[in-house]
């Protein structure tokens, strides 16, 4: 397999937050490379950084977690399966006819198989919200790495991930306790998890939203020139406003590509149907909560109860 320069774009954020639709959205242009899923194996099992149960850091990865081995492993398989899905999978397509399938398929396949040969870097996008756990990490992967982070207001996202919890169809991690009993858990495992194994569901996803977004604002911190931050809420309202950002962030011009989703955002991941007061159905359990995340709801911008 070619040894080709990679240049690493991670979108990251709370798990709920829009990462999915935003990853989608931006991955349409033929510029930016992807493997179209979150990758996890890498990270975890394949080079062995899975969580330990024995310790409380969860999904946190630090610059000292990057041995060279682990960094040569990490490059090899993006090399490798960001080519192979590009050339030869099936891509994220949003097309909304057969024709536009087509024309854009032979467009983009062609377009990045020259690509991949030619001296240009590649630039990669990564999704994964457990990325946000891992800026540090990413930086020794490469240290041109440039983050989009997305923050959703606490209420709604709360609400979608309490959602997510009770439907079971997050799940994550397989925590054994006492008397070789498990706990189920879903989304990501925050630093701390420890305190909460035995919490409720919405003090459970009170918990991952604030750690993600305090990681988000550290990452904003310590990588200022390297980092920008989408709230989920503009880029429903506003979304060529907030790709236009991106794409200076970035260097690439996404308009052509995605102006007809951005007439109409298209739905994904949803497990019921969005709207703007959907959590309002949860606001009695929101409100037992509240006191957890309201500091950094209003350090946000946020509105309270």
């Amino acid at each position: 397999m070619f040894n080709r320069k990679l240049e690493y774009v991670f979108v990251t954020g709370c798990a709920r937050s829009g990462t999915t639709l935003l990853f989608d959205l931006i991955s349409s242009s033929p510029s930016l490379w992807s493997t179209y899923q979150e990758i996890h194996g890498i990270y975890e099992w394949d080079i062995g950084l899975h969580p330990d149960y024995e310790k409380d850091n969860g999904n946190v990865l630090l610059n000292e977690d990057m041995k060279e081995e682990r960094r040569e492993s990490i490059l090899e398989f993006y090399n490798r399966e960001i080519y192979n899905t590009e050339r030869y999978g099936l891509q994220h397509l949003n097309c909304h006819s057969r024709l536009d399938f087509i024309k854009y398929h032979l467009f983009k396949r062609y377009s990045k198989t020259i690509d991949y040969f030619s001296k240009a870097s590649r630039k990669v996008i990564d999704k994964n919200p457990k990325h946000v756990y891992r800026t540090d990490f990413l930086k020794v992967l490469d240290p041109n790495a440039k983050f989009i982070f997305i923050i959703r207001d606490g209420f709604s996202n709360i609400s979608s991930l309490i959602e997510g919890w009770e439907t079971g169809s997050f799940k994550t991690y397989r925590i054994p306790v006492e008397s070789g009993q498990y706990v189920q858990w879903s989304f990501e495992l925050p630093p701390g998890w420890h305190n909460k194994l035995m919490s409720s569901i919405a003090e459970r996803a009170a918990f991952q939203w604030t750690s993600a977004n305090e990681m988000v604002i550290k990452a904003m911190n310590d990588y200022p020139n390297d980092s920008i931050c989408i709230r989920y809420e503009d880029m429903i309202r506003a979304p060529e406003i907030e790709i236009s950002k991106i794409c200076g962030f970035i260097g690439v011009d996404l308009h052509k590509y995605i102006a007809n989703q951005l007439q109409e955002l298209p739905v994904v991941n949803a497990l019921s149907k969005p709207s703007e007061d959907k959590w309002h159905s949860r606001r009695q359990l929101i409100e037992t909560v509240y006191p957890m995340f309201s500091g950094l709801q209003e350090e946000l911008g946020y509105g309270s109860l």
